[in-house]
């Protein structure tokens, strides 16, 4: 078996917010001991389970993800910018980063900024796209630190 070294906190494991409270007890105990050998972890999909705050209180995470599904009317739902900020709130005060799912137009890219939201992933920012083309892309994205 091959073994690599990478640097603590380079790797990120996302968990639905579903998976996480199949067995909230067992489940922080497993994030506990991957949180303790540096990997990063995530809530992904937030808003859409059926978490609890006291759960997510005791998760070692450092991010959560705000579903798309909310991020992607923010614009246009008073309901739902209600959400995304509430839920960039709870991540600050928390001291979690925020990040955004499903960010498509400049506008709502704006919008976040403007709330404070920590990152976003989403087609305006880069689409999907094979690991040997990853290179170049960086290279000349308007994304990278040139």
């Amino acid at each position: 078996m091959a073994r690599r070294s990478t640097e603590p906190g380079s790797l990120q494991f996302e968990l639905t917010e579903s998976a996480l409270m199949e067995n909230p007890e067992a489940v922080i105990a497993t994030l506990v001991q991957l949180r303790d050998l540096g990997i990063d972890l995530a809530v992904d999909d937030y808003g859409t389970g059926y978490s609890s705050l006291r759960y997510l209180q005791q998760m070692p995470v450092s991010s959560i993800k705000i579903d798309q599904s909310f991020v992607r009317r923010l614009l246009s739902d008073a309901d739902s910018a209600a959400i995304v900020r509430s839920t960039i709130e709870l991540c600050h005060t928390l001291k979690l980063r925020a990040i955004a799912e499903g960010v498509e137009e400049e506008a709502v890219w704006r919008a976040l900024a403007v709330l404070g939201c920590d990152a976003v992933q989403g087609y305006y920012v880069g689409k999907p796209l094979p690991v040997s083309e990853f290179k170049a892309w960086a290279g000349a994205s308007r994304w990278a630190a040139h």
